[in-house]
């Protein structure tokens, strides 16, 4: 029974090093943004601690515009800033482009949390892009990222 809080602070201990090294190595590369079009017919989300940021959902936005033949669409953040005293805020600047994209306006998608919503895929979607396309593509996305 000596010998119970050193193994119980121990414990404590090693189980708040855990959950420190959970959030490194998930939440130090900022925070998370899903998208939709103004449509509402695309979604997809940002994986910053895999490498998938903001320029590859640009990229792929700017496909589905191509695929799917609707240039008017326009690309919306389904996510407010985060708040201040949420761990991935630390890592945010509030001077990332991300953070340029309106907010959408459909308020029916607007959460605070990280769900998207259920969208069926576009038959447009099978469509598999040319050279010329892709290349077109990445000029768009590209454009587009500047005039940010």
């Amino acid at each position: 029974m000596k010998y119970f809080k050193v193994i119980v602070g121990v414990l404590i201990f090693f189980m708040m090093g855990f959950i420190v090294l959970i959030n490194c190595l998930f939440y130090t590369h900022g925070t998370d943004l899903a998208y939709i079009s103004s449509n509402g017919k695309w979604t997809d989300h940002e994986i910053l601690f895999k490498g998938r940021d903001f320029n590859s959902i640009v990229y792929f936005f700017e496909e589905y515009k191509i695929k799917c033949n609707v240039p008017d669409v326009t690309l919306e953040r389904l996510r407010s800033k985060s708040e201040w005293y949420s761990f991935s805020s630390l890592f945010d600047k509030d001077t990332d482009i991300k953070w340029k994209i309106p907010l959408s306006s459909n308020s029916l998608f607007v959460t605070s949390g990280f769900l998207l919503p259920a969208i069926e895929p576009a038959a447009c979607d099978k469509y598999v892009l040319t050279e010329e396309q892709e290349a077109q593509t990445e000029l768009e996305a590209r454009k587009y990222i500047e005039s940010l």
